[in-house]
């Protein structure tokens, strides 16, 4: 009998273990996919208007972070505002019903999160962070309409979502440099 009872934690123990061998109390949520968007070796590309950008990966105690960095110390607001990204390539197929991001700032700064569709459409969604210095977590509903241009120009997302940019907008009273922290950027099933 006690042979059965190890072997049944033994089993139990392994189902509960990810493919980066982290374990975890219980379960992941059901319908619920962590996109693993910070391992090392996922290759993200900056951008920025009107400003300087950095993008490093990183760690929060053992869990993978992208840190999103700014830098808009001298630079006019010119007609596109100011803001900087990040983006890597995704697959997110049309189960998915939302985006989750887990996100924080000694700020509380405009976050921007775009998807690009199968036709290039590009689909922006804006959240105002409401805390400081707080992992938060910013949900993007993947089934509204919002702001979109390019590819198909309906306003519809055309799955599966190629590729996710996060960015952070700069208004005039927001301070010049700062940091982004990001982690857990995860689906949930429609």
């Amino acid at each position: 009998m006690m042979r059965v009872n190890v072997l049944a934690a033994l089993v139990l123990g392994m189902l509960f273990i990810d493919a980066a061998g982290r374990s975890w109390a219980e379960p992941p949520a059901a319908g619920k996919t962590d996109l693993k968007l910070f391992e090392q070796g996922k290759t993200w590309k900056r951008g920025s208007v009107n400003g300087k950008a950095t993008f490093e990966l990183g760690k929060d105690g053992e869990t993978p972070i992208g840190v999103l960095s700014f830098d808009f110390s001298g630079a006019a607001m010119g007609a596109g505002g100011r803001y900087v990204t990040a983006a890597v390539p995704v697959e997110i197929p049309a189960t998915a019903g939302k985006i989750q991001i887990r996100a924080r700032s000694a700020t509380a700064l405009p976050i921007g999160v775009r998807v690009i569709d199968d036709t290039d459409q590009v689909h922006q969604f804006k959240k105002k962070m409401a805390t400081t210095d707080a992992w938060e977590t910013i949900e993007i509903p993947l089934t509204k309409k919002t702001e979109h241009w390019g590819g198909a120009k309906d306003g519809v997302i055309h799955f599966p979502i190629k590729t996710l940019v996060l960015l952070v907008s700069h208004r005039e009273d927001d301070p010049a440099t700062g940091k982004v922290e990001f982690k857990e950027i995860t689906t949930v099933a429609k």
